[in-house]
């Protein structure tokens, strides 16, 4: 669904709506905005109060801003009012990129824009899907009504309707992880990288371990502190006399919610959560290795290309 197909949930769309917070998790390709939206009779005066609405994107590809209208005047103490969204087109005052990068989306994505007034300048979303979410009040009266987009009905349309009690998120947490396929040879180290998601206000440590190794394949757990950090490096070494081959990685996130310790098998980062079993390759010491002699490339060509004559004369006379 569009984001111009979810707004048909509001009565007024997201026409006239302040836009409150914008949050965009890269990791999982989601972003959240809220916004207040009018309730009111489309047909009537604004009688109603606002409410407060959340647009779920999900599959996100991009989300931009856009250099502002520098030629008006900013009202950044103005609320962050929006027109509704709209499908990019060309004429739209966006910068070439985004232009660019809507034209290469594949077809099932969509690139829909809102402008919004304090910033003088649009929002673009391109993403898969999006839905509105929103908080209902209590001891209030709800009319729900399901229709087709397009107008369509009878009893050919059957729809099915699913009401549930909010469940309140349970403390916890995930740890994806990168490279993808990781590899280490005889004697050698390779670091790989690891997030940690808390979620449904934990807070506490995350320890990662890699565990069911063989032998001469070892690394330091990495601690991911309480508020300090969400990601960190573990390095994997292997000895000289290590196995070579395919072995199952297995790393362990654990944490302590409440009294119970809890723990996670980790999972590569871009890949489903049913993702299947990673190896770590183990490969034999290279023949041959590439170092880098004098200052970096482009600090000094020519002291660089003295000190790479020395060494080369060095080892003729040796």
């Amino acid at each position: 669904m569009k984001i111009t197909e979810a707004e048909n949930a509001l009565p007024n769309g997201l026409h006239d709506a302040d836009l409150l917070e914008v949050r965009v998790d890269y990791a999982n390709r989601t972003a959240a905005l809220d916004f207040l939206a009018d309730y009111s009779d489309p047909d009537h005066v604004r009688d109603e109060p606002d409410r407060r609405v959340t647009l779920l994107v999900t599959g996100l590809h991009f989300i931009s801003i856009p250099v502002p209208d520098l030629a008006n005047k900013y009202a950044a103490d103005e609320p962050a009012w929006v027109q509704g969204f709209d499908p990019l087109l060309e004429k739209d005052p966006v910068t070439d990129d985004v232009k660019v990068a809507a034209r290469h989306l594949p077809p099932s994505a969509f690139c829909e824009r809102t402008f919004v007034s304090s910033w003088n300048s649009c929002l673009v979303i391109a993403a898969e899907d999006a839905r509105i979410e929103m908080k209902f009040e209590k001891d209030k009266d709800y009319i729900i009504s399901v229709s087709d987009l397009l107008g369509r009905g009878g009893s050919n349309y059957p729809y099915r309707l699913q009401i549930a009690a909010v469940v309140p998120e349970q403390p916890d947490f995930e740890v994806v992880f990168l490279p993808e396929l990781p590899r280490v040879a005889r004697g050698g180290h390779m670091k790989l990288w690891c997030q940690a998601k808390r979620k449904g206000g934990f807070d506490g440590d995350v320890v990662v371990a890699l565990v069911d190794m063989p032998a001469g394949i070892y690394c330091e757990p990495l601690l991911l502190k309480q508020k300090e950090a969400s990601s960190g490096l573990m390095v994997i070494s292997a000895s000289p006399d290590a196995p070579v081959g395919m072995f199952p990685l297995h790393l362990i996130a654990s944490g302590k919610v409440g009294d119970r310790i809890i723990s996670r098998q980790l999972l590569p980062k871009g890949i489903s959560k049913s993702a299947p079993e990673v190896y770590l390759s183990v490969l034999d010491t290279p023949p041959f290795s590439v170092i880098r002699l004098g200052d970096p490339a482009g600090n000094d060509p020519k002291k660089t290309a003295e000190e790479i004559a020395a060494h080369l004369q060095k080892k003729r006379e040796n």
